[in-house]
């Protein structure tokens, strides 16, 4: 038996290898790609200042007061609070 759990795990452990450096790859890709989205919304708008309320989540967490209860609320009526967390 030891012998045969031994040559299976020399076959699995490449291929898991392979799967983590291409799933982190992957991620990299998406983030660069992700990254000239955002690149990209903020030269449309004209800057951060303008581009930050399509950069924020449709119902981001936000507050008035920390420490405070955070709360869920539609994009237009975070904008109007003082914390918003995405």
């Amino acid at each position: 038996m030891p012998s045969l759990q031994r040559h299976s795990e020399h076959k699995i452990v490449p291929r898991i290898i392979k799967a983590l450096a291409r799933d982190g790859a992957q991620r990299r890709l998406g983030e660069q790609v992700q990254r000239r989205q955002i690149e990209q919304i903020v030269d449309r708008a004209g800057g951060l200042r303008q581009a930050f309320p399509l950069l924020i989540p449709p119902r981001p967490y936000c507050a008035d007061h920390l420490p405070g209860r955070l709360l869920i609320r539609p994009r237009k009526s975070a904008l109007k609070r003082t914390f918003i967390f995405s």
